[in-house]
């Protein structure tokens, strides 16, 4: 799987697989014995806790089990092609009518982005991890892309960074089959932050780089960073409750609402797939052509917005300015409670 598949399936698979408990009845049995009776029990049990996971559940077990009855393995396993391809989870029951009612998960809330922007640059996650913070806020682009960013995927322009995303890293391309790049000016403080992790990086490409394997002697699975350590920060930052996908829906939202942008302009920042890819950009076309102006005017007033919610945030808390203060509050829950003291 992790030969063919995404970084993020394959610990998907792996999670699913070892972690489901419905799972274990057939720890110790030759996978050809196992019934499609015996998988449909799974499923309906797993449904009980929750049925859209057994529905996740029924995908990833599918898979393997095709995986298994291919003919290349067919002899190992004895599993027989659609053994189980028939089986499903259990249907989901009828919405009650107060769940239908309720409201959407909007954006985040203006002064929680706030928050979250005077936390990153306190510098209280260290140097690398805060100034991936400020580049994910900055330019609202997967935490995928931020985690694998490598210094070969921008070019600088006096104090603006072009970054020409790989189509590796990015989820619509992958599922188009898409070649070209995704063009993103990187202005302000998340300009910044790119130039400061391209001198902590050193000589390693990667600006994320994985400090080290788990155990000795093992390759790292990844040369960057683990884009769950990204949600790891985030879920330390005292009176932030949104994820890395916040930013998405934000820019999305408040772009029109409070910049002005036609509803459809978000998608040229937000990586809808985009037309002919230029290469190599010069300094002309950076400066002269249509769509590029239009991304750099919209990042400015992006940067500019963020920077306007930064500062009520701290007019509305003061002691958001308190490096200590706020370490207090990270480090019991990132570390643990001993590690603050």
């Amino acid at each position: 799987i992790f030969e063919k598949r995404a970084e993020a399936t394959y610990d998907d698979y792996k999670n699913i697989l070892e972690n489901t408990p419905e799972l274990a009845r057939f720890e110790g049995k030759a996978v050809a014995r196992v019934t499609d009776t015996a998988i449909a029990a799974v499923y309906a049990d797993v449904a009980k806790r929750s049925e859209a996971h057994a529905e996740h559940v029924q995908r990833v077990v599918a898979s393997m089990w095709s995986h298994l009855s291919e003919p290349a393995n067919r002899e190992k396993t004895g599993v027989a092609p659609g053994a189980i391809a028939h089986v499903k989870a259990p249907e989901r029951n009828r919405q009650k009518l107060s769940e239908i009612d309720e409201e959407e998960e909007g954006p985040p809330d203006r002064l929680e982005i706030g928050r979250y922007m005077a936390i990153a640059r306190l510098g209280v996650y260290g140097e690398r991890m805060s100034a991936a913070l400020l580049l994910l806020a900055g330019t609202a682009q997967r935490r995928r892309l931020v985690a694998g960013s490598n210094r070969d995927h921008f070019q600088s322009f006096d104090d603006e960074e072009l970054w020409a995303m790989r189509p590796y890293f990015r989820k619509p391309a992958q599922k188009k089959r898409s070649r070209g790049r995704h063009l993103v000016p990187v202005v302000g403080f998340a300009a910044h932050a790119v130039r400061r992790l391209d001198i902590l990086a050193g000589d390693q490409p990667w600006l994320m780089p994985v400090a080290r394997a788990r155990r000795k002697g093992q390759q790292p699975k990844r040369p960057h960073i683990d884009p769950r350590a990204i949600n790891d920060a985030m879920e330390s930052m005292p009176g932030v409750a949104f994820s890395t996908h916040g930013f998405r829906a934000a820019l999305a939202s408040y772009g029109p609402e409070d910049l002005g942008w036609l509803a459809a302009d978000a998608k040229l920042i937000l990586d809808h797939l985009e037309g002919f890819d230029p290469g190599d950009v010069t300094a002309q076309h950076y400066n002269s052509n249509p769509e590029l102006v239009k991304k750099r005017a919209m990042m400015r007033d992006w940067v500019s917005w963020l920077e306007k919610q930064e500062t009520k945030a701290v007019a509305a808390d003061p002691p958001l300015l308190d490096r200590e203060a706020v370490a207090e509050q990270v480090y019991p829950i990132r570390y643990g409670d001993d590690a603050w003291k």
